[in-house]
């Protein structure tokens, strides 16, 4: 397991992530997210979580207005399958 801090102030264009290593738990502290996955759009507000599995390609947008996100990313390895996570918000598919 491991913890990092992320902050950042300009959206992903043009570019993906994907983490083989583990699932991320995102928890946003300032700043909302959209996040654009393989299954779909997520739209997260600080006080919520996201759960991205491995090897989940995804990329993460500011919303309008924003001009910082911050927050933290818990990186399960390994373990996921002692963990049992129960959805919370539902996935809306989104086309370009």
């Amino acid at each position: 397991m491991a913890l990092y801090v992320y902050m950042f102030n300009e959206s992903m264009q043009n570019k993906a992530y994907c983490n083989t290593d583990g699932d991320f738990l995102l928890c946003p502290q300032l700043g909302t997210l959209d996040i654009q996955t393989e299954m779909g759009m997520l739209y997260v507000q600080p006080g919520e979580i996201c759960v991205i599995q491995r090897g989940v390609r995804f990329a993460v947008r500011m919303v309008e207005g924003e001009s910082a996100c911050r927050g933290y990313i818990t990186e399960v390895c390994h373990a996921i399958d002692r963990i049992t996570i129960r959805p919370c918000l539902v996935l809306v598919v989104g086309t370009d």
